[in-house]
């Protein structure tokens, strides 16, 4: 046989030895895979490690911003006590946003699934929700709420868009053949919710969970950094106000190992129970290839609309959206009793903007700060998604990279950058520099 036929070669040369068939040599051993992915992973935090004493004893030498690894280490070590009772309340803040918030997050996106005319109106409550500043919201949540319930709130806010999108994204992503193959057996929404919907959409879960685990830890630090009485947020305070330069770059540290742990964890989860989901979603793809003509249900209904029809949801539907939103704005200051000094009605902010005496002399510098924040933003998330979009394609050629910029991407998550704000400015400067940089380590990592 000519895949058995033994050829002899002098020692050192590749081939066979001593008539051993080249079938049973190989090309050598190879680490098993776990292995290979732990030892990536070690390399990648050596590798930010020595990064991080270069820039320690090399370019910032002298000006005290950023101390080597080992004294921000011997740090966590000598404050042990206070590392663990910070950590604790912040971890159980933040564990109970994560809950709360992936939960509506997902019965939201079942009920848009569902119901897509409660989508076209409800979606643009949740981009408010995503869109309103913490700074602004924190004060009236510590009114409205006591003890550890603003920052558990804050943190399941910080959550809920994030997760929303992504698992409407994936319960869309069903194959639309199998899906019309359902229909063709009689079966209804819930059966191709659970036969093909839910597997298809469970990996896309899991990356949301992954994503909102470092998230709803920055939420939670952010609630105490704004008002609270124990936690890494409230230590950062201490550490700023003391100019504690080992104890905030230890607070940093310890975030963001938590963070990452929290990100690899959920995500070894996820290769648990998405291989089961890949194996259902490939069932009902092979199942479904005999409906060659089939088409989506969706873009059915989307042909079939008239012109008319479809200016009248690009009008009518923006327009209800807009009315909703002034309507819970309005009952939740009634119902919550809000004091006006503090929470402003829609009518006030009319009057303050458009028809109030003053208005124009209101306006202008409100204008010319928007016009402001805009340029920044927008170069930060030009910036931001051009590095995001270029690393994510690298790690799809080559997924080993992953492993390298993981480390840096979970810390940069989890940098409360109200906090080490000072720091920031010292480092890169202050103005547009400083707005694009930041702008940018906000929209990079998701």
């Amino acid at each position: 046989m000519p895949s058995t036929r033994t050829r002899t070669r002098l020692p050192g040369g590749r081939g066979n030895v001593a008539g051993v068939p080249v079938t049973m040599l190989g090309t050598g051993w190879r680490p098993p895979t776990w292995f290979r992915g732990a030892l990536s992973g070690v390399v990648g935090v050596a590798a930010v490690i020595g990064l991080w004493e270069l820039m320690a004893r090399v370019v910032f030498a002298g000006r005290l911003l950023i101390p080597p690894p080992e004294t921000v280490v011997r740090g966590i070590w000598d404050q042990r006590s206070l590392y663990g009772s910070a950590v604790g309340t912040t971890v159980h803040e933040a564990a109970l946003g994560f809950l709360w918030g992936n939960l509506a997050a997902i019965i939201v996106a079942l009920v848009f699934l569902q119901v897509p005319v409660i989508e076209k109106i409800a979606m643009r409550l949740a981009v408010v929700s995503y869109c309103l500043p913490v700074v602004a919201i924190a004060p009236i949540l510590q009114i409205l709420l006591s003890g550890e319930s603003p920052k558990v709130a804050l943190a399941a806010i910080s959550v809920f868009f994030t997760t929303l999108i992504i698992v409407l994204t994936g319960l869309r992503f069903a194959d639309p053949v199998s899906l019309d193959l359902i229909k063709v057996y009689g079966g209804g929404s819930y059966k191709k919710l659970r036969m093909v919907r839910i597997p298809t959409a469970l990996p896309h879960l899991f990356r949301a969970l992954q994503l909102a685990a470092p998230t709803a830890l920055l939420g939670a630090i952010i609630g105490e950094f704004l008002g609270g009485t124990s936690g890494l947020g409230v230590s950062m305070i201490v550490a700023e106000a003391n100019l504690e330069i080992v104890l905030m770059w230890g607070l940093i540290v310890v975030a963001g190992c938590i963070g990452g742990a929290s990100y690899a964890l959920i995500g070894l989860f996820g290769r648990l129970f998405t291989g089961w989901a890949a194996e259902a979603g490939a069932s009902a793809s092979t199942i479904g290839a005999v409906l060659p003509t089939a088409t989506d249900e969706g873009t059915q209904r989307a042909s079939a609309e008239s012109t008319t029809r479809k200016l009248t949801s690009f009008i009518v539907t923006p327009a209800l959206s807009v009315v909703l939103a002034l309507v819970v704005w309005d009952l939740s200051l009634r119902v919550f009793g809000l004091n006006s000094y503090i929470a402003k009605s829609p009518g006030a902010v009319w009057s303050y903007l458009v028809s109030g005496p003053g208005a124009a002399q209101d306006r202008a510098p409100l204008i010319a700060a928007l016009w402001t924040t805009l340029r920044d933003a927008g170069f930060g998330l030009l910036v931001g998604g051009a590095v995001g979009c270029v690393l994510a394609g690298i790690v799809v050629l080559n997924p080993q990279v992953e492993k390298y910029v993981l480390a840096w991407g979970i810390s940069i998550r989890v940098l409360p950058l109200a906090a080490v704000a000072p720091l920031i400015g010292a480092v890169v400067g202050r103005g547009l520099a400083a707005a694009i940089f930041v702008c940018g380590l906000i929209s990079f990592f998701p």
